[in-house]
């Protein structure tokens, strides 16, 4: 772990706070100075966002996440579906019964709210988790990305940048709370300890402190005094609301930065994740709510089931906890469309008939899979033809031949596609000819730019 701390003192987040300063002055000398959430040209409420963030920059404490409200109207339980009382609790909430076991603002009706409605425009540029993910240091440069991935800073960066929808991943905390975040795991390294809310720290807030009493501690010390600093490791699903925003805060937009995101970018050892343009990572409520409504959402349903099935009484109520907060909190006029690599999760969601259209995601047999439903074009395909789905989003390595794409406009099928290759803007602008409606790409003004151009 010795190479962690080396890479921890470049960035200037190494363990000992006197070298906080100069260090993170010398990371930056050539970057842009962290800053809240530039508010999209037409957008208010990301305005407002930025306004809130703001006020948090402060940081006086790590206290300072309860300055961003987050409302769990709807209390979905973790197991089976919702309870009378978590019924009562949602109607004494919101003036209405609970959603559970429904999706979508379903008493909204009309004919705008046709499912091919809310599906991006044809040769469309969709922002992979915004501006792209992070893919780690280099030899000349520490830092692992320019802005942050999944963030709503990068979200608004992309609808600048010319994207019409942005791709974001959706898991469920401990407690029920979908929030925004890829990896399967959360891994981090603490410097010091960080005390509760409510602690007597500097102004009256949260503390960090190097003492070894760790009573109170929210993330407890991981090392102590000479010892080398441990990577943890959490799945989102170990996380409370409150530890995953403890852990977005106090990790991202606070100075003091006592927690350093980790991440295997090379699939082999851990490397600080820190970027030089930094945001919190949101919950799902805040994305709906903060970013204007002309950018469409691809909402990603994340599950741990690449290699084991999670019970169906599990996934579906993580499902519902997903579905509930989009029916609370997204505007009838926002696009969404709804996505999974879980063959089960496309299955469940469409059962529950949503407004919004669903797609499969597959690697279509580029990395293969226990469940063959995910191991090809073809098995997608019959999965979004019996399920009514509205299409499949493929990797672009293995794009359909033209026998399956006259298969897919026979029933009404539209193609998508992701991966890597769909940065290079000619190729992207050869899947749209061949009847791709739209890209998942990293590179959006470059892509978008060529696109244009062809247009």
């Amino acid at each position: 772990m010795a190479s962690i701390g080396r890479a921890l003192y470049l960035l200037g987040v190494d363990r000992d706070p006197s070298h906080h300063q100069s260090g993170f002055a010398m990371a930056h000398a050539a970057s842009k100075p962290l800053h809240p959430h530039p508010p999209h040209p037409q957008s208010a409420a990301a305005a407002a966002a930025a306004t809130r963030v703001s006020r948090t920059k402060s940081c006086p404490s790590l206290a300072a996440p309860s300055a961003v409200q987050v409302v769990k109207v709807v209390p979905v339980p973790i197991h089976g579906a919702a309870s009378p009382a978590a019924a009562t609790a949602a109607t004494a909430t919101s003036g209405e019964p609970s959603t559970s076991g429904r999706v979508a603002p379903q008493h909204i009706e009309g004919p705008f709210l046709r499912k091919e409605n809310f599906l991006p425009k044809a040769r469309a540029v969709i922002g992979h988790r915004g501006l792209g993910s992070n893919l780690g240091p280099t030899t000349s440069n520490p830092l692992a990305g320019g802005i942050r991935e999944n963030t709503l800073l990068a979200f608004n960066e992309a609808a600048a940048a010319g994207a019409d929808f942005v791709e974001l991943d959706v898991q469920v905390t401990k407690d029920g709370v979908p929030v925004i975040w890829h990896d399967d795991y959360i891994h981090y390294v603490v410097k010091r300890r960080v005390k509760e809310r409510g602690g007597h720290g500097a102004n009256g807030g949260a503390e960090s402190a190097s003492s070894s009493d760790d009573e109170g501690a929210v993330f407890p010390s991981e090392a102590g005094a000479g010892e080398s600093l441990r990577v943890v490791s959490k799945t989102i699903r170990e996380l409370t609301l409150e530890e995953f925003k403890q852990l977005s805060y106090s990790s991202t937009v606070c100075p003091n930065r006592d927690v350093v995101l980790m991440r295997k970018f090379d699939k082999k050892s851990f490397r600080p994740w820190v970027c030089s343009r930094e945001d919190q990572l949101p919950t799902l409520e805040e994305v709906l709510r903060d970013l204007p409504l002309s950018l469409g959402l691809n909402l990603e349903l994340k599950f741990e089931d690449e290699h084991s099935r999670i019970p169906m009484a599990e996934l579906r109520s993580r499902i519902e906890a997903m579905l509930d907060c989009i029916t609370l909190n997204s505007d009838e006029k926002r696009r969404i469309v709804l996505s999974s690599f879980s063959p089960d999760a496309c299955v469940i969601v469409s059962q529950m008939k949503p407004i919004y259209p669903v797609m499969m995601l597959t690697d279509s047999g580029y990395i293969l899979y226990p469940d063959e439903r995910r191991n090809s074009i073809r098995a997608a395909y019959d999965l979004a033809r019996k399920n009514g789905l509205q299409g499949v989003i493929t990797y672009s390595y293995v794009l359909p031949d033209a026998t399956l794409f006259s298969d897919f406009k026979k029933e009404g099928l539209l193609f998508m596609s992701y991966g890597e290759r769909n940065n290079d803007g000619q190729f992207s602008r050869e899947q749209m000819e061949m009847g791709i409606h739209g890209v998942i790409v990293d590179d959006v003004s470059g892509v978008h730019a060529a696109l244009t151009v062809s247009a």
